[in-house]
């Protein structure tokens, strides 16, 4: 690829540059069929057996979501929530250049819509939103290119999380079976045999001003494996609570409610924090249950039903203390527990790696398609791609 340069720039409203295209009004009940997904300003709802658009961006036009701009891939009929956007002349303006151009452009898209209940698209001002665009289509295409590059290193990272997911899951599964079915007859224990759990401080917000305030876990911190602690709230915790509610490496944490039994391991992720009554903090006897086993076993068994009869027949929205106590799960010996912990942590280590690199990436995506359409990329921005993939070290 040639040097990224700095070219004039021009400068049109969108109408002066482009064509609207609306989608066409249809109705599952007359039109419906079973081969082209329907699309509006959002996902897919129904099929038709006919198609009025492949392979182009949409831009929302009705009941329009923050995600206003989005490309569809394959054939698919639009209808009249959405609309697409062509170049008048593609000697001046290519496609692939304006549809970056547009998504980049989604935040302010959807700032130009109206209504309260429903937000649709002001058209009007949409016709008047200003392109600006290289004098160049050779370096549009430049552009173009290095944005791809860099939504498909962000995918293949994506991908190799995934595929680490499935590799752990798998693993377990090889190891250990389907711990509801538990074909290879392990010893079922109750919860209360093999670990100490307990619920969070019950929050009364009394106390939330103080001398002394410390983060605190809430149910929507405590994630699948690991945690979200960027938005923590803080809590007046004393002496007596610092030694009920504090955290130990090692300790698992679960949801009681909302996605019920989501669970990950603590590992001192903070100097100190603690944990409030919509989470268990379970420490296991590590003699009889090491964490990495109970978290994906708890995961798969989760995920497959299992608690579905601890539950009964009512709709219940918390698992009460008494219930996870009296939960009994499969526990193998703690020397087959050892190899499989050991794999997770070497496994979770390069997850790290990876999700810090996606990071990276996303963040880098972002840096240079703001500067490719303020016309400031240069060829130093290109290279910094193989800068954000860093070389993998793979274990043993």
């Amino acid at each position: 690829m040639k040097q990224i340069e700095s070219n004039s720039i021009i400068s049109k409203k969108l109408d002066e540059a482009c064509v609207i295209e609306f989608g066409t009004r249809v109705v599952q009940k007359r039109d419906g069929g079973e081969i082209y997904p329907v699309y509006g300003g959002g996902g897919a709802t129904f099929k038709m057996d006919t198609y009025n658009r492949e392979n182009c961006l949409i831009v929302s036009r009705f009941a329009m979501s923050k995600q206003s701009v989005r490309f569809v891939e394959g054939k698919f009929y639009l209808n009249d929530s959405g609309l697409t956007v062509k170049p008048k002349n593609e000697n001046e303006l290519v496609q692939v250049y304006l549809d970056y151009l547009l998504l980049t452009l989604n935040d302010t898209i959807y700032s130009l819509s109206r209504g309260t209940a429903q937000r649709n698209l002001n058209v009007p001002k949409f016709r008047k939103l200003e392109l600006k665009y290289p004098n160049s289509i050779e370096l549009q295409l430049q552009i173009a290119n290095l944005l791809s590059k860099a939504e498909k290193l962000i995918a293949q990272r994506k991908e190799s999380i995934r595929l680490l997911d499935e590799f752990l899951k798998s693993t377990f599964l090889e190891m250990f079976g389907d711990p509801i079915a538990n074909k290879k007859k392990w010893n079922l224990l109750q919860v209360s045999d093999y670990g100490e759990s307990r619920l969070g401080k019950m929050l009364d917000g009394k106390k939330i001003i103080g001398n002394n305030l410390k983060p605190y876990l809430r149910n929507s911190n405590v994630l699948w494996f690991g945690f979200k602690l960027d938005d923590l709230l803080e809590m007046d915790f004393d002496e007596k609570d610092r030694v009920e509610f504090s955290l130990r490496n090692g300790d698992i944490l679960m949801c009681e409610g909302g996605e019920i039994g989501r669970c990950a391991i603590w590992k001192d992720e903070l100097e100190e924090c603690y944990f409030q009554k919509a989470i268990h903090r379970i420490r296991l006897n590590k003699v009889i249950a090491l964490p990495e086993y109970f978290v994906y076993m708890f995961w798969l068994y989760t995920m497959n039903g299992g608690l579905n009869k601890y539950m009964g027949a009512a709709t219940i929205s918390h698992l009460t203390g008494e219930r996870l106590k009296k939960m009994k799960l499969p526990i193998p010996p703690i020397e087959l527990q050892t190899p499989f912990a050991k794999i997770v942590e070497k496994t979770e280590s390069l997850k790290t790696q990876y999700q810090q690199s996606l990071q990276e990436l996303e963040n880098l995506y972002g840096s240079l398609s703001q500067k490719a359409f303020k016309g400031e990329l240069s060829i130093k921005d290109e290279s910094l791609l193989m800068a954000a993939e860093p070389e993998t070290k793979y274990g043993e």
